[in-house]
């Protein structure tokens, strides 16, 4: 069974500079705790691209990834809908965040990232030439 808690406060641990938004978005859901799948989509978007663009260090871009091809690779479908859903979406918009996350993304995550790219957003195998797998 997911514990939402638990990957919230795991991303946080490996992202520590989203606290205060996280904070303050927190405080505007009053009794409502919402589900990790919202919180990794409203928390990975811009934060993933902005790291990525702004050439963070290697270090702290695997770890981030290494924690979603561990989601990823999960035998629960709601930790694996975590990924699958909000990391494509905190990249659709940033073609130089995407070609800096393939040297980061695992086989599990990658493959999750490029179905969503590919099914649900206008990026086509050729935008994503660059990628030899497609």
């Amino acid at each position: 069974m997911i514990d939402h808690e638990e990957l919230k406060n795991r991303l946080l641990a490996i992202a520590p500079e989203l606290e205060a938004s996280v904070a303050e978005w927190c405080e505007s859901f009053e009794d409502y705790n919402p589900s990790a799948m919202i919180f990794f989509d409203d928390h990975l978007d811009p934060y993933l691209a902005n790291v990525l663009e702004s050439g963070a260090q290697d270090d702290h871009c695997r770890e981030l990834f290494d924690f979603f091809e561990e989601l990823a690779n999960s035998t629960d479908e709601e930790v694996v809908s975590c990924v699958a859903y909000a990391l494509p979406r905190a990249l659709q918009a940033h073609s130089d965040a995407v070609r800096r996350a393939d040297e980061f993304l695992g086989p599990k995550s990658r493959e999750l990232t490029l179905e969503y790219l590919l099914t649900y957003t206008t990026w086509t195998k050729r935008k994503l030439r660059w990628r030899r797998a497609l």
